[in-house]
C-alpha cells in the first residue's frame, strides 16, 4: 500500500479581545509623532551619523568574535590567528617584532613618496 500524503497543517492565528490589539497593529505605531527619528535631537542624530563607521566596525568585528557574521570562516581564521598568537606570542615578538618598526616607516615613506589623495596627505603630516 502506498504512503499517504500528509495532511495539510492549519495555520493558528492569535486572537485577541475585542478593542485590544497588539501593538505592533495599533494605529498609533504607524503616526508619524511617534517616530524616533523624528523624536529624537538632532544633535544626537548627527553625533550617531557621525559615530555610523565605528558602529560599523564594531559590528562587524562582534560578527567575528561571537560567529554571527554569516561568514564562518573569517571567524574560524580569527580564532586560529588567536592560537597562533597565544601559542607562539614570545617568538614572534623576539624574531619578527623588529620588522615592525621597520615596515611602519617603509610604509610612511611609501605613502609620501606616491601619494596623490590629498587626504591621506593631511593624515600622515
Amino acid at each position: 500500500m502506498a504512503p499517504s500524503k500528509p495532511e495539510a497543517k492549519s495555520t493558528i492565528l492569535a486572537q485577541f479581545a475585542p478593542g485590544t490589539q497588539p501593538p505592533v497593529l495599533n494605529a498609533q505605531a504607524a503616526d508619524a509623532t511617534n517616530n524616533l527619528l523624528d523624536s529624537t535631537p538632532p544633535q544626537i542624530v548627527r553625533a550617531l551619523g557621525q559615530a555610523e563607521p565605528l558602529i560599523r566596525g564594531l559590528n562587524a568585528a562582534l560578527g567575528l568574535l561571537t560567529w554571527t557574521s554569516g561568514d564562518d570562516w573569517n571567524s574560524f581564521f580569527l580564532l586560529v590567528g588567536w592560537w597562533i598568537i597565544c601559542l607562539y606570542g614570545y617568538w614572534i615578538l623576539k624574531f619578527a617584532g623588529n620588522f615592525v618598526p621597520v615596515a611602519i616607516i617603509a610604509l610612511t615613506y611609501t605613502l609620501h613618496r606616491v601619494c596623490t589623495f590629498p587626504f591621506l596627505r593631511v593624515c600622515l603630516q
